[in-house]
């Protein structure tokens, strides 16, 4: 894993010739990230301007809005991550950075890969039984070695 820095956040970075792609903020992805592999990471301080989605609906009807992103706001997401991987028996990553993946070369797109991961998933568990994080780790670090080979 290797520290860099930039001010606003972008969907890939190019790092010693390589393209690592952003992952999102989920405790899933996360998961992923971290069976990839250390060398297949990069992690950046995470100073650039994030906004959440807010949707209210009233007597006039519905209307999606954005705002900035609180700390309060990025402290739950943070802590769902780390739940979730405290979960899958994971170590939670340290805050207040944006986090980068090196995608398998068959793979030039998140959406690709994250459906490469997805669809693997589905044949494995096509019964969708493998709910918990802990439950999901031996499958995924399957899934994601393959991806990898």
């Amino acid at each position: 894993m290797t520290d860099h820095v930039t001010d606003h956040v972008t969907d890939h970075v190019t790092v010693d010739g390589g393209t690592f792609h952003l992952v999102p903020d989920t405790g899933y992805t996360m998961l992923i990230a971290w069976l990839a592999g250390a060398d297949n990471l990069v992690r950046i301080p995470d100073h650039g301007q994030h906004t959440v989605r807010v949707i209210t609906t009233d007597s006039t009807g519905t209307r999606t809005d954005t705002e900035p992103r609180t700390q309060h706001d990025q402290d739950i997401i943070d802590d769902g991550i780390d739940d979730y991987l405290a979960q899958a028996g994971v170590p939670a990553p340290p805050r207040g950075y944006r986090w980068y993946q090196r995608l398998p070369a068959a793979h030039h797109t998140r959406d690709s890969f994250d459906t490469a991961i997805n669809t693997a998933l589905a044949e494995r568990d096509p019964r969708g039984h493998l709910t918990e994080p802990h439950e999901l780790v031996p499958a995924l670090a399957d899934i994601t070695t393959a991806q990898y080979a």
